[in-house]
C-alpha cells in the first residue's frame, strides 16, 4: 500500500514530462528524454525500496510460519524443573533431540529454534 502511495509523485510528474517531450526547447529531444528517465527513476526509487522491503518481510514471515508446527511440538513436549533450572524431554519429540537429558534453558531454546529451522532466520 505504501509503495503505491509513493508512486503518486511519479504519476504527477508524467504530465509535465510528456509536455516537455512533445514541445522540445533549445535543449533537444534526446536530452529531454534522458532527464525524464532519470527524474522518473528518482521519484520511483522510494516505491521500489518499499516493495523490496515488503517482499523480504513476506519471505521471512513465510519461513517462520513453515517451521511453527515443528517448533511448537518440540517446545510443548519439554518439561522445566524449577528446582534445578533445567529442561528435559521424557521422550524425544524429534529425531535429533535426546530424551531424558537435562539442558539449560538456552540449549532448550536452541533445540526449539533448530526444529523450526529458525537458527539462520
Amino acid at each position: 500500500m505504501i509503495g503505491l502511495l509513493l508512486l503518486v509523485p511519479d504519476l504527477l510528474a508524467i504530465v509535465p514530462i510528456t509536455l516537455a517531450i512533445l514541445q522540445p526547447d533549445d535543449v533537444g529531444l534526446l536530452s529531454t528524454l534522458f532527464a525524464a528517465v532519470f527524474l522518473l527513476g528518482a521519484l520511483a526509487m522510494p516505491s521500489a525500496v518499499a516493495f523490496c522491503l515488503a517482499i523480504g518481510r513476506t519471505r521471512f514471515n513465510n519461513r517462520i510460519s513453515r517451521g511453527r508446527r515443528a517448533a511448537h511440538a518440540v517446545w510443548s513436549s519439554g518439561f522445566y524443573c524449577h528446582q534445578r533450572g533445567r529442561v528435559f524431554w521424557p521422550s524425544s519429540p524429534a529425531p535429533n533431540i535426546p530424551a531424558r537429558q537435562a539442558f539449560i534453558p538456552e540449549h532448550f531454546r536452541w533445540f526449539v529454534w533448530d526444529a523450526g529451522d529458525y537458527v539462520n532466520a
